[in-house]
């Protein structure tokens, strides 16, 4: 179990973010620094259950766009 504090907090990144996170794997892929920056956000079935469960993550990632 981790404390994530999301994509663009300060500090150091676990090799969990890198391999094992969804979310921070698709960003990577798609060669976003954040999956706040995707045009897909409002669609997205990777990040939904997070964004449903915590308005502050939505309002995060909104705000990033």
């Amino acid at each position: 179990m981790i404390n994530c504090m999301g994509c663009r907090a300060d500090g150091v990144k676990t090799p969990f973010c890198a391999s094992m996170c969804g979310i921070r794997k698709c960003a990577l892929e798609k060669g976003l620094e954040t999956c706040g920056n995707c045009p897909d956000l409002a669609q997205c079935l990777t990040v939904k259950m997070v964004i449903d469960n915590s308005d502050d993550a939505r309002a995060n990632l909104e705000h990033l766009v």
